[in-house]
């Protein structure tokens, strides 16, 4: 008991480090604690420039000759990246300390980067194993930093030493590498599955920091961006857009097609295959990162009044939301990075245009839905482009004003869409015959036995019809 003064007591109060450990790690799948690393990678590329005095936005690539090595065995884990690695007044200070220090809030000003807590490399290395080494150069210095069994069984000095080593002929980089890895974590690096759908996540997760110019590989394995492209065409088919800036956070919104709309015959093998539907929903993106992907629940707007609940009506309807901002503290982040606060006041905002965008389009299919083949005739010019294509094929002065303040300015671009055309002279036509005579006249007329009804309703019409007009 220490005793300060004459009659006060001090009661100890620093953290258990083994349990400060295991509950740093609870919470946090494994897949997330390595996009954690991976984001440290690409928020080392901004802060690498920001000391070379480049502005990154200016840039078109700016994470173009950068990239981030992944290995990943049932023995060990590394990340290797080239981003300029950690000085070490900042490894000194701050970098290995359990949660985020004001200074190092204040070093990365301006810059879009998505660190919030400080907390995502130790986690990372804490979640997989019981030994880490960290290996870093910059141009001025290197150093090597190695967490042991010993210093997390140690259980009152958080002090970690910190080792100079040569910085010649090294490039200017990061290495985490892992071993002693925990039981269950070694048996998902061994399991070939997980590391397949790994490669799949990282894919979708940093598709737009890999089309800038991040590479990265698995295992030897150079990870490609998921696609996001949306059909557009001039005279026909074009997406709904929502421009904004509110506060210090920056806003595009883009939702249409990404596919033409799904025939009758194709809507049935499409929903069996679900390579249709995981093209659509709502695609979330925070300083480039991708928090949300593909998503088609009340979150992003499907069954939230007036949205209809996502069916196969809607294949093909797409939309992706980016924020921006060089203040991520005011992103609808979650803790974890792979969320959105759905009850931020910024989401809920933009929430109300991702509704109105998405009804537009299935609106568009409600009015097609029976006349298929000339909606497909009407778009048939329409081809893909990427988000960045199209911002630049819709002039600014076709965009309606919303809002225009020095703290709010909003902008807005909706499509006028193909419509069928007017039929007031047509009537219903509708009968019921058995399965088998059905199947008989589909294989009769298509050589298949299993055409739809309507089309085999058609075809026999339009066959009576031409024998009518030859009379």
């Amino acid at each position: 008991m220490d005793i300060n003064g004459e009659n006060e007591l001090i009661a100890e109060a620093s953290p258990a480090k083994n349990f400060f450990v295991n509950m740093l790690t609870r919470d946090i799948e494994l897949k997330d604690a390595i996009l954690d690393l991976i984001d440290n990678c690409v928020d080392g590329i901004m802060r690498d420039k920001k000391r070379n005095g480049i502005n990154f936005k200016d840039e078109e690539q700016p994470y173009n000759g950068y990239y981030a090595e992944i290995q990943m065995t049932g023995e060990y884990f590394s990340i290797t990246d080239n981003c300029g690695g950690i000085p070490l007044n900042i490894a000194k200070r701050y970098a290995f300390k359990m949660g985020r220090d004001e200074a190092y809030t204040e070093d990365d000003k301006d810059l879009p980067t998505v660190g919030m807590y400080g907390i995502g490399m130790k986690r990372a290395m804490f979640k997989m194993g019981r030994h880490s080494v960290v290996t870093s150069h910059t141009r001025n210095e290197s150093f090597e930093v190695v967490i042991s069994p010993e210093w997390l069984e140690e259980k009152k000095d958080w002090r970690i030493p910190i080792k100079l080593i040569s910085n010649e002929g090294s490039r200017y980089g990061t290495k985490i590498e892992t071993t002693y890895l925990h039981r269950e974590i070694s048996a998902w690096f061994s399991n070939h599955d997980f590391v397949k759908d790994f490669y799949k996540t990282v894919s979708r997760n940093f598709s737009f920091i890999i089309s800038k110019g991040f590479k990265i590989s698995i295992n030897g394995s150079i990870v490609e961006p998921a696609p996001l492209s949306l059909l557009f065409d001039k005279d026909s088919i074009k997406p709904y857009i929502y421009e904004a800036t509110i506060g210090n956070v920056e806003i595009f919104l883009q939702v249409g097609f990404c596919k033409r709309i799904a025939k009758d015959e194709e809507v049935e093998s499409e929903l069996k295959a679900s390579r249709s539907k995981d093209e659509s929903g709502w695609t979330i993106v925070c300083n480039d990162r991708v928090i949300l992907y593909k998503d088609k629940t009340y979150v992003t707007g499907w069954g939230d009044t007036p949205v209809p609940h996502f069916h196969s009506q809607f294949i093909g309807i797409t939309g992706v939301v980016q924020f921006y901002s060089s203040q991520p503290e005011h992103l609808p982040l979650t803790t974890t990075k792979r969320g959105i606060e759905e009850l931020s006041p910024l989401y809920l905002e933009v929430k109300k245009y991702m509704k109105a965008g998405t009804k537009i389009f299935t609106d568009y299919t409600n009015v097609w839905k029976s006349k298929k083949e000339e909606e497909f005739e009407a778009t048939k010019n329409a081809t893909l482009l990427s988000i960045d294509q199209i911002k630049v094929e819709i002039p600014k002065d076709q965009f309606t004003k919303i809002k225009d303040e020095p703290s709010r300015k909003e902008f807005l671009f909706k499509p006028i869409l193909p419509k069928p055309k007017e039929r007031t002279s047509n009537v219903t036509i509708s009968f019921q015959r058995s399965k088998e005579d059905v199947k008989k006249v589909s294989s009769f007329l298509f050589e298949d036995p299993n055409k739809p009804a309507n089309m085999i309703g058609n075809a026999c019409f339009d066959e009576i019809l031409r024998r009518a007009d030859d009379e």
